[in-house]
């Protein structure tokens, strides 16, 4: 099993999709939730923002990005996966569902395990 981060994004919680993405987390996927921290928009949370999407500072999409996720509340979850690239498969799938488009793309899925320990390093230090 391997260390993955979930960020349900301000678009998942300012639509009420929190409840329905964690039980889709938990009946459709082999996500294991261990932990789980509700944010918001202030200054500890942005320079978490910072360091979490660092690998994507200078990026035309990168400014847009990051006043996206301080326009409300982040519900950062961790937990473990065995098999990371079906987890995001499965997350393409709620996205496809429910996610409006851009950036507003209601959750974020660690990519890799290293991906997910650097991220948990991130939100759940």
């Amino acid at each position: 099993m391997s260390a993955v981060i979930i960020l349900l994004k301000p678009d998942c919680m300012e639509r009420r999709l929190w409840g329905t993405a964690l039980e889709f987390l938990q009946t459709e996927t082999d996500f294991k939730i261990h932990d789980s921290r509700l944010y918001h928009a202030c200054v500890p949370t942005i320079l978490k923002l910072v360091k979490h999407y660092a690998e994507h500072q200078g990026k035309p999409f990168y400014d847009g990005l990051m006043k996206f996720m301080v326009s409300g509340p982040i519900l950062a979850v961790s937990g473990w996966s065995g098999n990371i690239p079906r987890l995001r498969e499965n997350i393409t799938l709620f996205r496809v569902k429910y996610a409006e488009g851009g950036p507003r793309n209601l959750i974020h899925c660690s990519d890799s395990p290293e991906s997910g320990e650097r991220e948990a390093d991130i939100w759940f230090p």
